[in-house]
């Protein structure tokens, strides 16, 4: 490595990268040479020559965190793996890529092998992504700090969870979005109408043109000072400006005890800039679980999560609890008492409203209030909405595949619509979602006045928002959790809600042979639903793993509390209501209900989030009935 110092920085010096030669071939034309050059600028540094690199054409910024805390900055070969996604860029080197199944978010994620960061997970992700994974670098040293106390709990957690390695930034990453999303409407539209082979092709080079013309040059800037770090970007080039310690052969360096800090305000930067010009970058992550490890969500849903392996994974998950228990701090754990004087006043007032909730109540329930019940945004709300549109028929470009979900739907979110008018021999009970409307009060207040203090006291969470069995990996005797998001805090019986709604939730999105997910019903003669075969003889040992984690952790968690049970229960019925609104949320941004001009296969599958949220709708509503857990008003 080279110590930066001005009088080794030559202007203009070229350094030649090394290149192993695996992976694919570079798909464009590429300088095979990292630039190094010197700028004055004598407004902020007195005519001192300010260094900079230049990376070479078709080349991405892999920037990575070691475990000493060393931040890496470097120039990689950029390639695009079109078989993962159409806009999927990472580093060429990468072997052993392929796309991995059993995500219920619709972002895509792959897998791959990097020769110098080891095995990773991948994903093509948004904003909130970005977030997410970076957030694992957070964790860990959050761990470190909480750990003085209690080792064997923290190093217990860190053994369960996967390392942050490295976001990726392809210049196909920074294009004008805004520009590049209407020049392709125009082209689209155009080509629909235009009938010469042709004007079509004419059209393609014009949308490749200005795809290649939308591309940024990525420009990495020394400057005297970390607090002067900084993400700029320009017409034609994207430039972060860090205090960085070294230039290598294909990037820089910064020292371990600075290299942490700088990345932190790099990523919040970053990720500021993702959301201002809708970019997606390619994060990743170490990859977890070994060779015998298996998805969570796979052992379940084919029947394999009986006997000793659903004993491990509850005892592995009570080891979790008691892990984040220990690791909560004193002042963290206070609130139900602020909490139950919020709840005395609400439920004095003769019409309550649940966009007056506290912040601290919300977090109380995991948040289930905001999202759920605000009048104007919550997943309620979207549902009813979802519901008169498909009735009124206002997506007038369904593909054939879609009308006969949406009309049940459009059914079976009607005011008053019983189970019995969609499913052939289902009770005549109101639906999960017509019950679960205006039940926020009763929510909040029953887990409120909950006795046990396991119950009412906060945890943090370690970043285990979203801790089904989908985001697992088990062995038979381990369990790993991955998918993190932000640490927060909240009660145990809110921390359990998505795992105990998972024993339900992931049948709906059982992968298929095809890439979409198993559909659970049928049509009969007289155009109702049925349950398939496969499904009918599933349900039975559905609802005996959910009933034995249940029996399991109201009995060794909350002392036998029958009351938390029913709490339980309560947050499990509104959290798999509330994933059905989320499936037809994700449809229609992923272009359901509009004209596809596309080719690709962007367009394929969508309607498996519509028999999705069909099948949470079922299964909220059977829990409902099965459980008699009757919501509070």
């Amino acid at each position: 490595m080279t110590q930066i110092s001005q009088a080794t920085i030559a202007p203009d010096a070229s350094i030649a990268p090394q290149n192993n030669g695996k992976g694919p071939a570079a798909h464009h034309s590429a300088s095979s040479s990292l630039h190094v050059r010197n700028l004055v600028e004598e407004h902020k540094h007195s005519g001192e020559p300010y260094p900079y690199l230049d990376g070479p054409t078709e080349n991405g910024l892999l920037i990575a965190l070691d475990a000493d805390g060393t931040c890496s900055m470097t120039f990689e070969p950029d390639y695009n793996w079109t078989d993962i996604h159409p806009n999927a860029y990472a580093p060429k080197d990468l072997t052993s890529v392929k796309v991995l199944q059993g995500g219920g978010s619709g972002v895509t994620v792959f897998q791959g092998t990097s020769p110098s960061l080891g095995s990773l997970v991948m994903k093509h992700g948004r904003p909130s992504d970005s977030r997410e994974v970076f957030s694992l670098a957070l964790i860990s040293r959050e761990l470190v700090v909480r750990g003085a106390l209690h080792p064997e709990a923290a190093s217990n957690m860190r053994s369960r969870i996967p390392e942050f390695k490295m976001v990726y930034i392809s210049p196909h990453h920074l294009r004008n979005r805004g520009t590049e999303l209407w020049i392709q409407l125009k082209a689209n539209v155009i080509r629909h109408y235009a009938r010469a082979r042709r004007s079509s092709e004419v059209l393609n080079l014009m949308e490749q043109s200005e795809h290649l013309k939308n591309m940024k040059q990525i420009r990495v800037y020394h400057c005297p000072d970390d607090s002067d770090t900084t993400v700029n970007q320009c017409h034609s080039n994207l430039d972060l400006s860090v205090n960085f310690d070294d230039i290598t052969e294909k990037g820089v360096v910064i020292r371990p005890d600075r290299g942490f800090p700088i990345l932190i305000e790099l990523m919040r930067q970053l990720i500021d800039e993702q959301e201002r010009n809708l970019w997606k970058f390619t994060i990743a992550q170490k990859t977890i679980g070994g060779p015998e490890a298996r998805n969570g969500a796979f052992v379940h849903t084919q029947g394999l999560l009986t006997g000793e392996m659903l004993a491990t994974v509850v005892d592995q998950f009570i080891q979790v609890i008691e892990n984040l228990v220990v690791l909560t701090r004193d002042d963290e754990k206070a609130g139900v008492a602020e909490v139950r004087k919020e709840v005395a006043i609400l439920q004095q007032q003769s019409d309550p409203c649940c966009s007056s909730v506290s912040k601290l109540a919300n977090l109380f329930c995991g948040k289930a209030i905001e999202k759920n019940f605000d009048p104007n945004n919550g997943r309620l709300a979207q549902l009813e909405s979802y519901g008169e549109r498909f009735r009124k028929m206002e997506f007038d470009c369904l593909e054939e595949c879609e009308h006969r979900p949406t009309r049940h739907l459009g059914l079976l979110l009607q005011k008053g619509a019983t189970m019995d008018h969609l499913f052939e021999g289902a009770p005549s009970s109101l639906t999960a979602f017509e019950v679960v409307q205006g039940s926020w009060l009763g929510l909040l207040a029953g887990a409120a006045s909950l006795q046990p203090t396991s119950a009412t006291d906060f945890i943090w969470t370690n970043g285990l928002t979203d801790a089904g069995l989908h985001n697992t990996f088990l062995r038979h005797d381990f369990l790993w959790l991955f998918d993190l998001g932000e640490p927060e805090r909240m009660p145990i019986p809110a921390f359990l809600t998505k795992f105990l709604m998972s024993f339900m939730h992931v049948f709906g999105m059982e992968d298929n042979d095809d890439g979409s997910w198993v559909c659970r019903f049928v049509e009969t003669d007289n155009g109702k639903l049925a349950l398939t075969p496969e499904t009918v003889a599933s349900l039975p040992k559905m609802h005996e793993t959910f009933e034995y984690a249940l029996n399991r952790f109201v009995g060794e968690v909350f002392h036998g509390d029958e009351e938390v049970r029913k709490v339980l229960l309560n947050y499990v019925v509104l959290q798999i209501v509330s994933d059905a609104a989320f499936c037809l949320g994700r449809w229609e941004s992923k272009g359901g209900g509009e004209k596809k001009y596309y080719t690709c296969n962007r367009g394929q599958n969508l309607h498996k989030w519509l028999w999705r949220s069909l099948w949470d709708l079922y299964i909220a509503t059977d829990v409902l009935n099965r459980w008699k857990c009757a919501m509070q008003d």
